[in-house]
């Protein structure tokens, strides 16, 4: 009977929406941070591998159709988590409850040791390499500065509060989706004569085969990562059961659109050569398009996009450290909610000074290559929890519920990508495997301690 009580309990705690933190975030700043956490620098600079693995218009729309479409799936499968378990922390709070703490802590200690801090100092940078173009005289330790500098000022904005945090997200958002919009504009109205010919040979295959596609499906669903942020914030969101799932399909949906356009827009403009040897296809676009100025537009609008990308990835990322300290499985602190703010400050500031660290040692590429299969293994575990959920919990109130087909496709997908960099990319999966493991001792290190 004692048990039976206890389960009650958990559950019901599990699937309440009470909370510490403010419930500030509307259906409008949650599906805001599935773009902002998808739309960084990707879609100004993936094209170019695009073109150099697909040499045809077609497949390349096609991929970003399929990988737009797989993405999806995953937001449908982590659509019914959170709607069933509207907790802080998200994929970390699934794993916990399909298989258990240390699975979970694995998952969130990889997040916190390089996934997030990484990103977040990758995307700094590429936000510091742009403002160079501005600085020419800065040197290479300068634009670090830079990097830390934008990491440091988001993380002040967002431990104020959620919805400071959530404002600028939704105006940066918003701004980079306008300076995509002008050059998608720009590139499918230009005149005949300075088109690229593509659309005439469109959908001409030149000898592409199906392992060649597949090469290309990787960079694209890395284009799409991040969809998953709004889980992480869940406690934060009004009405999370019926919003956070809204919020995922519909940022997803109009990822999609963005994407497919943008990437018409360069086929129209440049030729599959110009395309496949480009640095910065969009700046190409806009140099021929607009002119001189080009350059300086899109350096402005990468900048944009990729501080307000950072923005979505500092305000999701301390949910995770913030769930996992609750659990006794993180530093005490981190589980603290400030009496003023009420956003988890102290979350907030350890995941900022070690992207501040991997921002100024330069470290945060080498250590995120070491884990891209890590990353696909754990959403090919959320994808399972599904049903491994359904069967340990089936008196959760599911108000969405994914389709079994699309959870399996999910899963699948995830597979193949973590077998595809174990393949290609064996030696830094290995040094990831072992960034992993080392959680095993820590693992332990903290269960003795909350003990």
């Amino acid at each position: 009977m004692s048990d039976l009580k206890d389960t009650r309990s958990h559950i019901e705690k599990l699937t309440s929406t009470d909370t510490e933190l403010k419930r500030d975030l509307t259906l409008f700043s949650a599906i805001n941070i599935v773009i902002g956490g998808v739309l960084g620098s990707g879609i100004f600079m993936v094209a170019s591998t695009m073109a150099q693995q697909l040499p045809s218009p077609f497949l390349i729309i096609v991929a970003w159709i399929v990988g737009g479409l797989l993405s999806l799936a995953g937001c449908l499968a982590y659509s019914e988590l959170s709607a069933a378990m509207p907790q802080s922390g998200g994929q970390y709070v699934y794993l916990r409850e399909a298989y258990g703490e240390k699975i979970a802590f694995l998952n969130g200690w990889t997040q916190f040791l390089v996934v997030q801090p990484g990103c977040i100092a990758s995307v700094a940078a590429a936000f510091s390499i742009y403002a160079g173009y501005f600085f020419p005289t800065f040197g290479d330790m300068g634009l670090r500065l830079i990097a830390v500098a934008v990491i440091i000022v988001l993380t002040i904005i967002n431990y104020l509060g959620v919805k400071e945090g959530s404002l600028i997200n939704n105006i940066f958002t918003v701004a980079k989706v306008a300076a995509i919009l002008i050059l998608i504009g720009a590139g499918l109205f230009i005149s005949p004569e300075l088109a690229s010919g593509n659309f005439q040979n469109f959908f001409t295959l030149n000898g592409v085969n199906l392992s060649t596609f597949g090469l290309a499906m990787i960079a694209v669903l890395w284009g799409y990562q991040g969809w998953d942020y709004t889980t992480f914030i869940a406690e934060e969101v009004k009405n999370p059961k019926k919003n956070v799932p809204l919020a995922l399909s519909i940022g997803m949906i109009i990822l999609i659109v963005i994407y497919i356009i943008t990437n018409l827009a360069y086929l129209n403009v440049l030729t599959l050569g110009e395309m496949a040897s480009a640095t910065l296809p969009a700046a190409d676009v806009a140099l021929k398009v607009i002119g001189p100025t080009g350059g300086a537009l899109i350096s402005i609008a990468i900048m944009v996009s990729c501080f307000g990308s950072n923005n979505a990835n500092i305000l999701a990322a301390p949910r995770i450290y913030y769930a996992m300290a609750k659990d006794g499985l993180f530093f005490k602190k981190c589980a603290e909610v400030h009496p003023k703010f009420k956003t988890p400050g102290f979350s907030l500031i350890v995941g900022g000074v070690w992207a501040c660290v991997l921002a100024m040692t330069n470290s945060f590429d080498q250590l995120y290559s070491m884990t891209v299969f890590a990353a696909f293994a754990f959403y090919a575990l959320g994808g399972i929890s599904v049903f491994v959920l359904r069967k340990k919990y089936p008196a959760i109130e599911r108000p969405y519920k994914a389709p079994a087909f699309v959870v399996i496709v999910f899963i699948l997908v995830s597979v193949v990508f973590v077998v595809n960099a174990l393949v290609t990319s064996f030696n830094a999966s290995l040094l990831g495997l072992v960034l992993i493991v080392i959680g095993f001792p820590v693992y332990a290190a903290f269960k003795k301690r909350r003990a």
